[in-house]
């Protein structure tokens, strides 16, 4: 996911609220090199989603 968002690839980032700190540095990566090439950001409750790890992208292709 990250490499996808780093070549600008991600166009919706939703990452969990409820992360576990272990995965923050991970996800805050993923969220700011999503941002800076054009994704929309989301976070939503762990809760929302069953079966998805802390973080979940839509590619744009």
């Amino acid at each position: 996911m990250l490499e996808a968002a780093t070549a600008g690839r991600v166009r919706q980032i939703f990452v969990a609220e409820d992360a576990q700190p272990a995965d923050i540095d991970l996800l805050n990566q993923a969220a700011v090199e999503g941002l800076r090439t054009g994704a929309e950001l989301f976070s939503f409750a762990g809760a929302e989603m069953p079966g998805f790890g802390p973080i979940v992208a839509v590619l744009r292709y």
